[in-house]
C-alpha cells in the first residue's frame, strides 16, 4: 500500500498534506502478509417430550476473521496494523412446541460472551480495532400459526440485555455501555383475516404491529444519538375474486405517521463535524389493483 500528497503542479497542498487521516507513506511501498485459522464447533441435545414438545440445548462458538494491514505516521514510517479475530461463545436452551393443534410455539434462552470485539473506532484514522470484550443475555419467543380456518397470526417478543464489559476506544474507556443498536424490548404482531363472500370472492384485513425499544446508534451512547421506542402500525383492506385473479385494497405504512430514525452517526460524525441523521419512512398510503393471468 502506498498514498503520495501533492498537487498538479507538484506543491505540497496547504490542508491534508499528510492525506485525509494524517498517515503519508513518502511514496514508500510497504507489504505484510499473515491469516488466522478459525475454529467454530457446535454442540446440540435435543429431548422430546413428548409428541408436541421438543426441548434443546446447545453451545457453540462463533468467530470473526481479523485482517492485516499497513497504516502511516505523519513522517511515512510503515506501521503494522493488526485486527485480530473476534470470538463469540453461545449458550442456548429452548423449546419448540405445537400448541391448539394449529400453532407452533418457539422459546428460547440465550447468553454470549464476545472476546476481542471488533468495531470501528471514532477516529477514522485508526480505522478498525479489537476493542474488548461484550456480552448478553436474552429472551425470544414466538407463536405462529392458523388461530381459525381463516384467521392467521404471529407473535413475537424478545428481550435483550447487552453491555460492552470491558470496552475501549481513541474515545476512551466506554466499559458498561450498552451495545449499539440492541433494543432492550421488541415486539410484533401480525394478523390476516379473510372472509368468503359470495361467487367465489374474499374480503381480506391484514394488519401488522411492531415495538422497537429504545436504544443507541453508536458505542458511545450519546443522548443525543439514540432513538426513543416507537410502535409502527401497517395495515391492508381489500377484496379479491375468484381463485385471486384479480384483487383491489387500500393500504398504509406507518398509518399513524410515527417520526423515528434507523441510524445517526455515521459519514458526519467521522469527520468532526454534525452526525448525519437517516429518517425512516413517514406515513405511506395508497391503493392497489391487480390481475393474475
Amino acid at each position: 500500500a502506498a498514498t503520495t500528497v501533492t498537487t498538479l503542479d507538484g506543491r505540497a497542498p496547504i490542508a491534508l498534506r499528510n492525506g485525509a487521516f494524517g498517515g503519508n507513506s513518502k511514496g514508500v511501498f510497504f507489504e505484510e502478509d499473515g491469516g488466522f485459522d478459525l475454529l467454530t464447533p457446535r454442540i446440540v441435545a435435543l429431548y422430546r417430550l413428548n409428541e408436541s414438545v421438543n426441548l434443546y440445548a446447545g453451545i457453540a462458538r462463533g468467530a470473526r476473521s481479523g485482517s492485516i494491514g499497513v497504516g502511516f505516521t505523519a513522517a511515512g514510517v510503515g506501521v503494522r496494523d493488526v485486527v485480530k479475530p473476534e470470538y463469540v461463545n453461545n449458550y442456548e436452551v429452548g423449546l419448540k412446541a405445537r400448541a391448539l393443534d394449529r400453532m407452533v410455539l418457539d422459546a428460547a434462552l440465550y447468553h454470549f460472551e464476545y472476546t476481542d470485539f471488533i468495531t470501528v473506532d471514532p477516529d477514522p484514522a485508526i480505522g478498525r480495532i479489537n476493542a474488548g470484550e461484550a456480552s448478553a443475555t436474552g429472551f425470544e419467543t414466538s407463536l405462529n400459526g392458523e388461530l381459525t380456518d381463516n384467521f392467521l397470526v404471529s407473535v413475537g417478543y424478545a428481550y435483550h440485555d447487552g453491555q460492552y464489559d470491558n470496552f475501549r476506544t481513541s474515545a476512551g474507556d466506554l466499559s458498561g455501555n450498552r451495545l449499539r443498536l440492541a433494543p432492550k424490548h421488541t415486539f410484533s404482531a401480525a394478523g390476516d383475516y379473510r372472509w368468503p363472500l359470495a361467487n367465489g370472492m374474499t374480503l381480506r384485513l391484514q394488519g401488522t404491529v411492531a415495538y422497537r425499544g429504545q436504544h443507541y446508534f453508536n458505542d458511545d451512547n450519546l443522548p443525543a444519538e439514540q432513538q426513543e421506542a416507537y410502535t409502527l402500525v401497517n395495515g391492508a383492506f381489500g377484496v379479491s375474486g375468484p381463485g385471486d385473479r384479480w384483487y383491489a385494497e387500500v393500504w398504509g405504512n406507518n398509518i399513524f405517521d410515527e417520526e423515528f430514525v434507523i441510524d445517526i452517526g455515521n459519514t458526519g460524525k467521522s469527520f468532526g463535524g454534525l452526525s448525519t441523521a437517516i429518517r425512516g419512512e413517514p406515513g405511506f398510503y395508497g391503493v392497489r389493483l391487480g390481475a393474475r393471468f
